[in-house]
């Protein structure tokens, strides 16, 4: 069932506010970047931005959320290429792309990762 012009306008917003947030947060990093920069550059209000993401902090996990997505794609695709060819290259094959992702702009990568409480920490 196809959508409507409003949904296809909500669709096109979101992905303006989203591709913004990516471009400036890989250009100057989470810190270096305000909502204010991010709405300017995907052309809408603050207001409009705030709708579909209520802080800098929720843009940041949203737009780490793709990234990890498309890493994790990747390294299943690369994990799966390399059957056969004992049990650590599969292992290594799907952990690279993540751990390349984290390496792009390693300040947004910490602040995205979850808070471990120091006592729950593995050792």
């Amino acid at each position: 069932m196809p959508i409507g012009r409003r949904e296809r306008a909500k669709q096109a917003k979101r992905e303006r506010i989203m591709t913004a947030a990516r471009d400036l947060f890989a250009e100057h990093g989470v810190s270096g970047v305000t909502t204010q920069q991010i709405a300017h550059r995907a052309d809408a209000a603050i207001g409009t931005l705030y709708l579909y993401a209520s802080t800098k902090a929720e843009l940041l996990i949203m737009v780490q959320n793709e990234k990890f997505t498309a890493a994790i794609d990747s390294g299943l695709a690369a994990a799966n290429a390399t059957v056969g060819q004992g049990a650590l290259e599969p292992v290594i094959a799907l952990i690279r792309p993540v751990v390349e992702c984290l390496r792009e702009h390693t300040e947004d990568g910490r602040a995205y990762r979850p808070r471990i409480p120091a006592r729950t920490r593995l050792r």
